[in-house]
């Protein structure tokens, strides 16, 4: 087990650490999509992947065990609504990292353009919640429903 990560989150790590598969450039990692459930941008869907990170510098609370990625805006009917009605639009990419701490948290950043960009909003959110299952589990940050898929990814 990696320094201290909450049990119900273990499976996830357990996946995401694991040697690569047999296929030589395919990593373990977490799919994930975020909908917004309710607030200003419902209906909106983000999607994209997340991987492990077992420490990271010495202080804050992402210095431990947490998850980290990077998504982008889906097509959805809402956005196009949104889109046709002149009003603004959510920006098209978030940054999530998943502080696997005790009091598991989340910190948002979205970003217009691409995720070296300025952002142009975020903030750091208790996730709760948290559904485990076989290969794929959720949880509640803020507004937002977050799905968690294993996946593998061809990093070459």
């Amino acid at each position: 087990m990696t320094e201290f990560v909450p049990p119900e989150y273990q499976p996830l790590v357990d996946w995401c650490t694991q040697p690569a598969p047999a296929f030589v450039g395919d990593t373990h990692a977490v799919h994930f999509s975020m909908r917004a459930e309710r607030g200003t941008w419902q209906g909106i869907v983000y999607q994209g992947l997340m991987f492990f990170v077992p420490v990271v510098g010495t202080a804050g609370p992402y210095h431990g065990p947490h998850f980290v990625g990077t998504g982008a805006m889906g097509p959805s009917e809402e956005w196009a609504t949104l889109k046709a009605a002149g009003s603004p639009l959510p920006a098209f990419w978030i940054r999530i990292a998943i502080a696997l701490t005790p009091g598991v948290i989340a910190d948002l950043t979205w970003f217009d353009s691409a995720p070296g960009g300025a952002p142009v909003d975020g903030g750091e959110y208790d996730v709760v919640d948290f559904q485990p299952g076989g290969s794929t589990w959720s949880a509640g940050i803020g507004d937002w429903l977050l799905i968690f898929n294993l996946t593998t990814v061809l990093v070459n």
